[in-house]
């Protein structure tokens, strides 16, 4: 063995995880250096120390007050289709035509096949959307 264990088999051998050859060799070395010993003793009493933090009482747990939603979970589901369907038209409409279109080229889209499979509140919904974008667009 070298003059001097390396930290990490000092902090091996307090854990036990040498084997049992290995922690003589560390046991035969303690009892010849002081250096060692006295690092090995600091090392002890801060474990010592540190099981008794586990005995004591944990904090108490407070909840924090959050607001109520204002939103029903139906109409948040319904707002995240919406979304999903806008994002789905604009990405049809980027993939298909360049970015620059007259007014009259506005008026002239449809939505995508895929309104007509909603349901009907849904599709009323999608056109009302629809209805949005394309006068934002004018």
């Amino acid at each position: 063995m070298r003059h001097e264990p390396l930290e990490s088999e000092l902090c091996a051998y307090l854990e036990g995880w040498l084997s049992h050859a290995h922690a003589e060799q560390i046991e035969a070395h303690l009892r010849e250096c002081p250096a060692c010993q006295a690092k090995v003793a600091g090392w002890e009493q801060i474990a010592d120390a540190l099981r008794t933090l586990s005995q004591l009482p944990a904090p108490a747990r407070r909840r924090i007050a959050l607001p109520p939603p204002h939103t029903s979970p139906i109409e948040q589901r319904a707002i995240a289709l919406i979304a999903l369907f806008m994002l789905l038209l604009m990405g049809s409409w980027f993939s298909k035509t360049s970015l620059t279109h007259t007014p009259q080229e506005v008026a002239q889209w449809t939505p995508l096949p895929m309104v007509s499979r909603l349901t009907t509140e849904t599709r009323q919904i999608a056109q009302t959307v629809w209805g949005y974008l394309t006068e934002e667009v004018r």
